[in-house]
């Protein structure tokens, strides 16, 4: 893992937490921010690590897990370009973030962020969005993968990696995670993940080129599927 200095470009992201901030402020945040590289398969850090630091991802996709009492796995998030991670109020982060691909994150210490957005009242009000777009985004994940058929659950994902991946379109969306991250975070078996590409695939709503490839042919259909209630 790679620990650098930070520049303006790194923070010039589309990200909701630099919303509106001018080039004096950025200038603030950079002074008080590195960068950290990992390479695919890393942990950024694990469970029950200390919530001492923030951090937004560059470049590059990760995926927050979290091992439950059971000893089972969940998955609990996909990362993309733009996300923050560890802006909690608890002292120790409940889950692991690991990186699915080279990742790049700008890293702040969490007292002298919060510190700084005494001072800068965009930053402050950034952040009170984040918080709540975390909570909706929590809440209504929730929901959809608790009341949808197994088909319909990975239409859900299908369309978050099109919003949340760079590079993703419906003609090609490149399936960095495994059929078990899939799983894990659906809620399926690595069995049921498989049906239901095979399901969506006779539908003719997709073609699959490779295990790590999915072209959506039917985007509005797709995108019915994941969001009906």
């Amino acid at each position: 893992m790679k620990k650098q200095t930070i520049d303006l470009s790194d923070l010039r992201n589309d990200c909701a937490l630099f919303y509106g901030l001018n080039d004096n402020e950025l200038t603030k945040l950079a002074a008080i921010a590195h960068r950290k590289e990992l390479e695919s398969n890393q942990y950024l850090f694990r469970q029950h690590a200390p919530a001492d630091k923030v951090y937004n991802v560059i470049s590059g996709n990760a995926l927050i897990e979290r091992t439950v009492s059971s000893g089972q796995r969940q998955i609990q998030s996909f990362l993309f370009p733009g996300h923050f991670i560890g802006l909690t109020n608890s002292d120790y982060l409940e889950y692991s973030v690991k990186s699915l691909d080279d990742v790049k994150f700008s890293m702040f210490n969490k007292n002298q962020l919060l510190a700084m957005a005494d001072e800068l009242p965009a930053l402050k009000s950034n952040i009170r969005q984040v918080s709540a777009n975390v909570l909706a985004l929590a809440l209504d994940q929730s929901y959809i993968l608790g009341k949808k058929q197994a088909h319909e659950r990975l239409c859900y994902l299908l369309m978050q990696l099109i919003k949340g991946e760079p590079n993703a379109t419906a003609d090609n969306i490149d399936l960095l995670m495994t059929r078990q991250d899939i799983a894990d975070y659906l809620g399926l078996t690595i069995e049921t993940v498989s049906r239901s590409f095979s399901r969506l695939k006779k539908m003719g709503l997709i073609a699959i080129s490779s295990r790590q490839s999915v072209q959506i042919l039917l985007l509005d259909e797709v995108r019915l599927l994941a969001c009906s209630k």
